[in-house]
């Protein structure tokens, strides 16, 4: 990807290639939005203020007396539905800062450059030397490189020359390069680079990018080699226990030395040998038998002992836990209401005057 290199009088005088990270990047309109507000809100203040019923002057009597006026009650004439009152649910001192971090301002950056660049709005120009700061030179320069609308102007740092001519001319910002970012570019149609400053933005948002990304590839190559190194290993554990399992054991070689001497032995028999040689042989072959059966009693206690663990480890594992005692709650008796005692009133006989 290249760009047109012009001078102050808007000669085309090469050719520079830029790099893909920072002006081949894919728009990412909800990426761009998102910056674009934090940006704004940045710039708030927030030194809002109003005042309630309780900050302002006066409502200190009582406007009219509670009862008998025919009018509805009030306690104070800086009440908020009275004129001159304070105000509800009025604005108050707060904080709008919002945060965004590092990398998507950077990608955010990155994209309005990239669509900058496609919409051919960006003019680079080897920079701004012999300048001595008269706005009639940045004026001709600015019709030189045929821009109109809004300019903003970059440079590598902030030139006194570059501001004071561009200062009084309407519609033309000038900024140093560290300090680009999303919204400025969004609020100005046409971004005018010097040379110097595009190696500079290279530098922090362009070659710095690519470099951590090949990086991250390469650990990632890394990270992904060592579970098949991990995975070969493991297949080659197999064989190693396939070539120790074949390998006979000391009890089966026994037998088979035992069975060979047995069949010696009843060669030796048919074969008319002396008796002497025969006992010989079968104090051998005892001798043989001794030790098969107790190689035989060895494994056969062996394998007593792993089931007799096996079943006491099953034992624990389903051996239930000790229940705990469970306490008993005492719940408290309602006291039970006693009915009254209901009496039936006699009425009561008055005697007759003169009686006793």
């Amino acid at each position: 990807m290249e760009l047109e290199l012009k001078n102050l009088k808007g000669q085309v005088v090469g050719e520079v290639g830029v790099s893909e990270t920072l002006f081949g990047t894919p728009f990412n309109p909800s990426l761009v939005h998102q910056a674009m507000v934090m940006y704004q809100l940045n710039r708030r203040q927030g030194t809002h203020k109003v005042k309630g019923r309780s900050e302002v002057s006066g409502g200190g009597a009582k406007p009219w007396r509670q009862k008998h006026t025919g009018r509805a009650r009030a306690g104070s004439n800086r009440s908020p539905i009275w004129r001159h009152g304070g105000v509800t649910f009025g604005p108050r001192p707060r904080s709008y800062r919002r945060d965004m971090p590092k990398k998507m301002r950077h990608l955010a950056l990155r994209c309005v450059l990239s669509e900058k660049l496609k919409a051919a709005k960006i003019v680079l120009i080897e920079g701004f030397d012999g300048m001595d700061g008269r706005t009639k030179e940045m004026t001709q320069v600015l019709k030189a490189l045929e821009v109109t609308g809004s300019i903003l102007i970059v440079t590598r740092d902030p030139e006194r020359a570059v501001i004071r001519s561009a200062h009084n001319i309407p519609r033309v910002w000038t900024l140093p390069v560290n300090l680009l970012n999303a919204e400025d570019l969004l609020k100005r149609s046409n971004l005018v680079l010097t040379l110097d400053a595009l190696r500079k933005a290279e530098d922090m948002w362009g070659s710095g990018a690519d470099t951590i990304k090949v990086a991250t590839v390469a650990e990632r190559a890394s990270v992904e080699a060592e579970p098949e190194e991990a995975i070969a290993a493991v297949e080659e554990e197999p064989e190693q226990a396939i070539s120790v399992a074949k390998e006979p054991e000391e009890g089966t070689v026994a037998v088979e030395e035992t069975a060979e001497a047995v069949t010696a032995v009843e060669g030796l028999e048919a074969s008319n040998v002396p008796a002497d040689e025969l006992v010989e042989t079968a104090a051998d072959n005892v001798e043989i038998e001794g030790a098969v059966t107790a190689v035989e009693v060895d494994d056969k206690g062996e394998e007593a002992a792993a089931d007799a663990d096996a079943v006491a480890v099953k034992e624990e594992v389903v051996a239930p836990a000790e229940e705990k005692p469970k306490r008993t709650r005492r719940v408290a008796r309602k006291p039970v209401a006693k009915k009254p005692r209901t009496t039936t009133a006699r009425p009561r006989q008055r005697k007759p005057k003169g009686e006793a």
